[in-house]
């Protein structure tokens, strides 16, 4: 029998998977011409040792994504571009009457999720009966007369057609206004910023309608991630095989020409659905010589027993409680050379410092895009993650920064520049 281990994060999942039969080197097969023999292990005090369990562990993370209140155009053109549409998205004739049909468990990276505003808006206006959203249509250039406004008014037009025809909204909730420029333009001095001002920008009632996603993702990992087989082969070996298998099913194998290496590196994190799948895991191996005699090691097995350690509530977290998650993540947007967040996102500070408590470590990581100079970008990226850590009721030694020379999106893309001026807040520790 395999005790759990003594300290686990409230949920959280763990699998056990119990190796049968472990010694230092499993006993062997023997040939007259060739001898072999295997066994799995992994480094443990500084020295190699069998492993007796490896241990599955899954922990629920939760994130708070920002929702940029914008949707990009290409320059003159009326047109959504294809990345805001998502043809697996269900409208509400679609869904049926199912209420789990939500966007605020949705997958996918923070501009993933960006990309799907449009039915972000229009499924939580579905849900809230009065609510009410401007469109703003955005020209991107103060010169561009009558015709200027006429594509500011397509772009309008496109996107209150959008949540009209795939989300049922009515058109006299989706009232529309022309304009040159944003109200808070981009810098219309940089290419990027004339290209960042064709959008069309959204002001919403009530202002939740643009409140932040709250996503659920589960983070696997075995432990320990780093094993490796060691073998023995002696005699005149030409080839040789090692297989994984699940029941009968291959897993992984490696073979080679000529004696196999004393030390043969698994990859076991790449094989998680294999081995937590159910079913009996073996690994076994087997050398040749050149008459095509053989002699096998193994197989040698482990099982999976799967046991829950805690629960979380998804739930409970989409409606606001953290719900002792072993992960918490949430980021915070800003206009372009601007040090404080954008008004929407203070409510958003709100919820991380609710979400994240009052203990525990917490990294306030600030970033920006490659808009200005590599100096001015630096002293930007440190003064947001200084600001945002004390709104978040953490003090500035949790602050780090990269200005531009880390950023987290592709500045290719309009929104991911816009994205990239950002700040980003962490429980537990960030990868370096």
């Amino acid at each position: 029998m395999i005790s759990p281990p003594r300290r686990l994060c409230f949920g959280s999942l763990l699998f056990l998977l119990g190796l049968s039969g472990v010694s230092a080197q499993q006993p062997g097969g023997y040939h007259e011409s060739l001898a072999t023999s295997i066994s799995l292990v992994t480094e443990y005090n500084g020295s190699e040792r069998p492993i007796g369990s490896v241990q599955y562990l899954q922990r629920t993370s939760f994130s708070i994504y920002p929702l940029l209140p914008a949707v990009f155009f290409a320059p003159g053109s009326t047109v959504i571009p294809e990345r805001y549409i998502r043809t697996t998205v269900q409208s509400p004739s679609e869904q049926g009457s199912d209420p789990a049909a939500r966007f605020d468990d949705i997958h996918g990276s923070m501009l993933d999720t960006y990309h799907t505003i449009l039915d972000i808006l229009g499924e939580r206006m579905a849900r809230i009966p009065g609510s009410r959203l401007t469109i703003t249509g955005c020209s991107g250039s103060a010169g561009g007369g009558t015709a200027g406004i006429e594509v500011a008014h397509g772009r309008a037009i496109a996107v209150r057609e959008y949540l009209a025809q795939r989300w049922g909204i009515e058109r006299s909730r989706l009232p529309m206004v022309d304009r040159q420029l944003p109200l808070r333009p981009s810098n219309p001095r940089d290419n990027d910023g004339v290209e960042e001002n064709h959008r069309v920008e959204f002001t919403a009632d009530p202002p939740t309608l643009l409140d932040p996603v709250r996503r659920l993702d589960t983070v696997a990992e075995l432990q320990p991630g780093k094993v490796w087989f060691l073998v023995r082969a002696e005699g005149a070996v030409a080839r040789w095989k090692l297989s994984v298998l699940r029941n009968s099913d291959e897993v992984r194998t490696f073979e080679g020409v000529g004696s196999p290496p004393r030390r043969i590196d698994w990859p076991v994190n790449d094989d998680i659905a294999a081995l937590t799948a159910g079913g009996r895991i073996t690994y076994s191996i087997a050398t040749y010589d050149s008459s095509g005699a053989s002699v096998a090691a193994g197989p040698y097995g482990f099982y999976a027993e799967r046991r829950r350690v805690g629960a979380a509530d998804p739930a409970g977290y989409l409606n606001g409680g953290s719900n002792g998650a072993a992960r918490s993540r949430g980021a915070l947007l800003y206009r372009y050379g601007e040090r404080e967040p954008m008004g929407v996102e203070r409510s958003s500070a709100d919820q991380m410092r609710n979400l994240l408590g009052p203990v525990g470590p917490v990294t306030v990581t600030g970033y920006t895009d490659r808009t200005g100079s590599a100096a001015f970008n630096a002293r930007l990226a440190r003064d947001r993650a200084r600001i945002a850590a004390t709104l978040v009721g953490r003090g500035e030694s949790s602050a780090r920064s990269y200005g531009e020379e880390r950023p987290p999106f592709d500045n290719s893309l309009p929104e991911g520049r816009c994205y990239s001026r950002l700040v980003t807040v962490e429980t537990g520790t960030p990868p370096p």
